[in-house]
């Protein structure tokens, strides 16, 4: 049972980081301002099409004009963290913007089915939560006894994003990305972008919603051509009423708060 449980928590952790990997990947620099607002990047951006810049600058605009948004979503990925079986996720994804700044909530319940080397399959559960109430970020991870919640500063290399400009910058900024024609996603007008990362290791596709620059669907096929992930959306809700406390984040029993917006103690010497 031990040996199941340390790959079912190994698997967890790939999960998390592919799934971060899909939304922002991560700066050199900490984010220092929230929600959708411009980073700064040390590192120059390739030349982009017009065409693609023109359609980038759109979305970006349509995104920044929506006030608030509900919805649901499914992630699948045909393993469980790199290990042999598959990842099934169902969850929701609330946006607020109020007082100057973009309050997010994403929850995700995972369904993972491991196949172990003695061919039995063990299926097991995880969820993950991300709450940024517009001050701090909460990252609920909970699996097993593995029941841990971080708060830290905005980073938008370590949520889920759906549209904006750290989004669109983050799939620019290493790959080459060309525009296809439009396409209907279940009757939305959709934007695709296809992007091929430098290092020729897959090929992502994102569709983006026309009329709200929302993504409602991804996809990445390796190299090899295997489907690696497939992320789709739901129930769009543009006018979600929501409850006082949606984007309040209140630590449950038996969690270990890890605080990283406290300045570690400095050792003092004799």
């Amino acid at each position: 049972m031990t040996r199941i449980r340390t790959a079912v928590l190994l698997a967890l952790i790939v999960v998390l980081a592919a799934l971060a990997g899909y939304c922002v990947r991560a700066r050199p620099r900490a984010a220092e301002r929230h929600g959708d607002e411009q980073l700064p990047s040390a590192a120059p951006k390739p030349a982009i099409d017009p065409a693609l810049r023109q359609a980038i600058d759109e979305l970006t605009a349509r995104w920044e004009g929506v006030q608030a948004l509900s919805l649901r979503l499914r992630t699948e990925i045909p393993n469980a963290g790199g290990m042999k079986g598959w990842t099934k996720g169902e969850g929701t994804y609330d946006l607020l913007r109020t007082e100057g700044t973009s309050k997010t909530r994403f929850w995700v319940f995972n369904n993972l089915s491991l196949h172990m080397e003695n061919k039995n399959r063990k299926k097991t559960a995880e969820v993950v939560m991300q709450v940024f109430d517009g001050q701090h970020l909460f990252l609920l991870n909970q699996q097993f006894e593995y029941q841990k919640v971080t708060k830290a500063k905005y980073d938008p290399a370590r949520v889920l994003h759906f549209g904006g400009k750290n989004l669109f910058d983050s799939i620019v900024a290493e790959s080459k990305v060309r525009l296809l024609p439009p396409e209907s996603v279940d009757g939305r007008e959709a934007v695709v972008l296809e992007e091929k990362p430098l290092d020729g290791s897959a090929v992502i596709r994102h569709w983006f919603d026309k009329e709200t620059g929302m993504r409602i669907r991804l996809t990445e096929v390796g190299a090899d051509g295997t489907q690696r992930l497939t992320l789709t959306t739901s129930d769009v809700n543009t006018a979600p009423e929501f409850a006082p406390d949606r984007f309040v984040f209140t630590l449950p029993d038996g969690f270990e708060l890890t605080d990283e917006t406290v300045p570690p103690v400095e050792s003092v010497k004799p």
